[in-house]
């Protein structure tokens, strides 16, 4: 669907400014548009994906919970953007945490991120 409107020379940012969906992540964004779903706000999905896990996080290392709360926290803020960025791993509570090592303690970091993205956008 990115491509698509790429290819037709939109903007991905104009066209979330004309559907008034700013406070929207592209992913309910293009959710919304492409298969009619309840579109979430990027902080109220932020805040969901924390309270809704809370019994993951609590079967986990404290540093791991963190780190993985930290990412509900940065998407609130920034949406996927802000998760997709090196600069993530710069961000205070998910350093002090111990960042990617923290998230060894759970298996490959990847794997544990890519999960946690996953427990983020389900609906």
């Amino acid at each position: 669907m990115v491509d698509h409107l790429l290819g037709e020379n939109y903007s991905l940012e104009v066209l979330r400014e004309l559907e008034d969906m700013q406070d929207f992540d592209y992913y309910d964004m293009f959710a919304h548009y492409a298969y009619h779903a309840d579109a979430i706000k990027q902080q109220a999905r932020g805040q969901i994906y924390v309270q809704q896990n809370q019994a993951w996080f609590d079967d986990m290392p404290d540093e791991s919970a963190i780190v993985l709360k930290g990412l509900g926290h940065q998407f609130s803020l920034g949406g996927t953007d802000a998760l997709e960025t090196p600069a993530l791993w710069d961000v205070p509570e998910i350093q002090q945490a111990g960042g990617i090592v923290a998230l060894q303690k759970l298996g490959q970091p990847v794997d544990v991120i890519r999960g946690a993205k996953g427990r983020l956008f389900q609906r």
